[in-house]
């Protein structure tokens, strides 16, 4: 045997348990690779495809706040039968296959009235992909004591190919989204049962969820109400800056597909280093670095005019964003009971893409009819100023306090 496979062979060996653990820790990159393909389309180009069509800003604001608000009661729901499902691999199935039909089904029309129902199923479908996933790979990863990030970092890459490909073939032809999502849901499905079985807690130790339950409730509850301001602000850009970009400063979609290629390029270091990162600064500081870059960045977006300059200053997104939820996502899996796993990452994936993006949605199409586009900018300064006055808070109180620090925060 050559010695670069011996030393390969040997590493591999050293980092797993046996060859089966190989196997499935090569599953989930696989599925992590394809499974945000479809991100970028729902996030960015559906509502560009919206505006070409002809809807308004005003509609298409109201268009996804339906989305969100349907959120709120399909998360719970995908939540606790992912929790209390024998195997929770089969809740991602039906997940996708939902989503990506529904997706599929959008395409065949472009009356509103049609629109609008066939959107609300699908945001039904999709809200709760990425959580269960998450869900999922974490319990197999703790239970190897394998590292999220490298998983992790496939999906940016994943969403950096996408954010490509998507934007060129909409240059092309505006509705290869819609079989080009179906494609993508059926690819992720393919490699979603390659996955290992993630059995749940048998029905005799199973509890319902209560917030009782939580360690540190009232800490992990300020991070959430942190997290949940900076979506909310990140609310007004997934909905309105592809219009923003390639209507009102003069931006192509490739360009957009470049922006979206180009942020997530910088999330990549973020999740790789994350783990460390957590260990050497701690939760508050990495969170309050987090949210400075994300204020620069809101600050330089509304500012910066030239749509090609929007490429360096949409990089900050990747440092703020990821930072933010890869902490988040850990907190909530080391401070909620192994049996509400899934309910947990639901609930918060309701909080930030559900509650958070359901106000914004909602009021930034009539804004940017009476004020324009670019005001929206100027909101999230503020609502990013104020979410840093609230973390501020965190900390001070916290340290107050003066409890152990069951959440590894400082």
């Amino acid at each position: 045997m050559k010695p670069s496979l011996r030393n390969l062979k040997n590493r591999l060996s050293s980092t797993f348990d046996s060859a089966e653990t190989c196997q499935s820790y090569l599953a989930f990159l696989g599925l992590y690779a394809i499974a945000y393909w479809g991100d970028p389309i729902y996030f960015s180009y559906l509502s560009v495809y919206f505006r070409e069509i002809g809807y308004s800003t005003t509609t298409i604001g109201i268009l996804f706040s339906i989305g969100p608000a349907v959120a709120l009661v399909a998360q719970p729901l995908w939540g606790r039968w992912g929790d209390v499902s024998p195997i929770r691999n089969r809740i991602l199935y039906i997940i996708l296959i939902g989503s990506g039909v529904s997706m599929l089904l959008m395409g065949a029309s472009t009356a509103l009235l049609y629109i609008a129902p066939v959107f609300i199923i699908h945001v039904f479908f999709r809200t709760s992909q990425h959580p269960v996933e998450d869900s999922m790979a974490l319990v197999f990863l703790n239970r190897h004591r394998l590292n999220f990030g490298p998983i992790r970092a496939t999906a940016s890459l994943g969403y950096m190919a996408s954010a490509l490909i998507s934007g060129w073939l909409m240059n092309w032809n505006l509705r290869a989204i819609f079989p080009l999502y179906f494609i993508y849901m059926a690819l992720t499905l393919m490699f979603a049962r390659q996955t290992p079985t993630i059995k749940n807690v048998p029905r005799a130790a199973r509890s319902r969820f209560h917030f009782n339950s939580i360690k540190k409730t009232w800490l992990l509850t300020g991070y959430v109400a942190y997290a949940f301001l900076l979506a909310a602000a990140f609310g007004f850009y997934t909905t309105f800056f592809p219009i923003y970009l390639t209507q009102d400063l003069g931006g192509s979609q490739s360009l957009l597909g470049f922006i979206l290629f180009s942020s997530t390029a910088a999330e990549v270091l973020m999740i790789f280093k994350g783990e460390r990162l957590m260990q050497f600064f701690g939760i508050n500081k990495l969170l309050l670095f987090a949210g400075v870059i994300s204020l620069i960045r809101w600050v330089m977006t509304y500012f910066v005019l030239s749509p090609a300059d929007q490429v360096w200053v949409q990089l900050l997104h990747g440092i703020s964003y990821m930072l933010t939820n890869f902490c988040l996502i850990r907190l909530i899996h080391d401070s909620v009971p192994v049996a509400n796993q899934t309910s947990g990452q639901t609930l918060f994936g309701l909080v930030t893409n559900g509650v958070a993006r359901i106000i914004p949605s909602f009021l930034g199409g009539y804004i940017s009819a009476a004020l324009g586009l670019r005001s929206l900018f100027l909101i999230n300064i503020w609502i990013t100023i104020a979410a840093l006055i609230l973390l501020i808070v965190i900390i001070w109180k916290s340290k107050e306090r003066q409890k152990p620090d069951a959440l590894h925060c400082f």
